[in-house]
């Protein structure tokens, strides 16, 4: 067998065989750089295997059989090092629990390839099929240091890529976990960004681990990716409840590191870039949840608040804060369209309805409609003599106006980057 010398995303000068197949298991065999299509063709149609995966990477030519002839299915599944996550671990064991065996994966050095076999086989034992709950069973599981062991008695290159190596064993970790254990129903973090004083929330349906992210802060982006990789959350949806002016959204920068997600802004902002555009009355799917759009401008032109399915909870963004509201001196705002948004979509909802503003500056975290109808001093008054409170607060510009709103309607995407 010859080697040849692979230079290639996943590590530079690497010397390992990579034109010739390697078998893993009865069902996998590796393969890396292949010369030419006509090459690999070959090796397909004159071989064992009833399909072929290809990870190549984003900079990487994907090299598969083309020839019509070839009755082999063949799959490109981009896999980007840079956004190595729970959810693209995922989806490539789908894409090979959907694949005919036995399947020959392909990638320039066999790195990706075989920490992606390693993933199908520590969630497929191959001696599972004799124990009672069966293969594929969270119960017969590799543990992740099994799982490395194992890979190292077949001398499986992954293992000379300390990301991959991480990436596997991170997945094993957060798949085993019960994300049902507080409330089957519903898992719910809210997170805090001090400078900004800003709330962000996540939340996921246990059972798929499909999440929304609602209001993320772009200084805040590696806590948050760190948070969704580490409960093994599947991100669908990052949500902004308006444009901000006081901090900029991650969901631009978030693009760049995770994939499989869109972005949401509200439909009103003309000009806006995002990749769904809501407006009011429609629901946002995560699992067998959803949270309903619902239209609360006043603050700004776009305002929306996201109450959950079963009208337990409601995200306000600024249009309802604890005790108080958003401003309404700047970008379209309206302080008697407000005051009728709060009590027409928000004071409208179940009294026991939790309230999840968008700031805070007290340390306080929720509140209820019962509450802000009973004790928010703004909001209970008439609305002519609430307009006329908010017409005199005289508040300083925000600092950060300028640049937070053109990078947020580009969904934080500045100028300079």
């Amino acid at each position: 067998m010859s080697t040849q010398p692979v230079v290639c995303c996943e590590g530079e000068g690497s010397d390992v065989p990579t034109h010739c197949p390697t078998t893993v298991t009865k069902d996998f065999d590796l393969i890396g750089a292949v010369e030419t299509q006509e090459k690999l063709h070959d090796l397909v149609v004159n071989g064992k295997y009833r399909s072929v995966i290809n990870l190549c990477g984003p900079a990487e030519v994907c090299r598969l059989p083309t020839d019509k002839k070839c009755k082999v299915p063949c799959v490109q599944a981009h896999v980007d090092k840079g956004k190595l996550s729970y959810a693209l671990a995922a989806r490539l064991l789908a894409t090979l629990e959907s694949a005919p065996l036995p399947t020959l994966i392909q990638c320039q050095s066999k790195w990706r390839a075989s920490s992606v076999a390693m993933l199908h086989i520590a969630t497929h034992p191959p001696d599972a099929a004799e124990q009672h709950h069966g293969p594929g069973s969270r119960d017969q599981w590799m543990a992740p240091d099994e799982a490395i062991e194992w890979a190292k008695e077949k001398g499986l290159p992954f293992l000379e890529n300390q990301i991959l190596v991480d990436w596997v064993k991170n997945f094993l970790v957060a798949r085993c976990q019960n994300l049902a254990r507080e409330d089957p129903n519903l898992f719910f973090r809210q997170l805090f960004d001090r400078e900004s004083c800003t709330y962000t929330y996540l939340l996921a349906d246990p059972k798929t681990r499909d999440a929304v992210l609602i209001d993320p802060v772009l200084e805040c982006l590696d806590r948050d990716l760190e948070m969704i990789d580490e409960y093994g959350l599947v991100l669908k949806y990052a949500m902004n409840t308006h444009c901000h002016a006081d901090h900029i959204t991650s969901t631009g920068m978030m693009k760049t590191k995770l994939d499989g997600f869109c972005s949401v802004l509200s439909a009103t902002y003309e000009g806006a870039k995002a990749d769904v555009k809501v407006k009011h009355g429609d629901c946002i799917y995560f699992g067998d949840r959803f949270v309903e759009v619902r239209a609360t401008p006043g603050h700004t032109g776009g305002c929306l608040t996201f109450v959950l399915d079963d009208h337990s909870m409601a995200f306000t963004g600024d249009a309802l804060l604890i005790r108080g509201c958003g401003r309404t001196d700047f970008q379209s705002g309206d302080a008697a369209l407000l005051y009728k948004s709060v009590w027409g979509q928000i004071f409208s909802l179940p009294a026991h309805c939790r309230l999840y503003p968008g700031h805070d500056y007290k340390g306080r975290q929720v509140t209820t409609v019962w509450e802000e109808r009973l004790h928010n001093t703004r909001l209970i008054k008439g609305e002519d003599e609430f307009v006329n409170i908010m017409k005199n607060l005289n508040l300083p510009k925000p600092a950060r106006i300028d640049v937070a709103v053109p990078a947020n309607m580009k969904c934080g995407v500045q100028d300079d980057e």
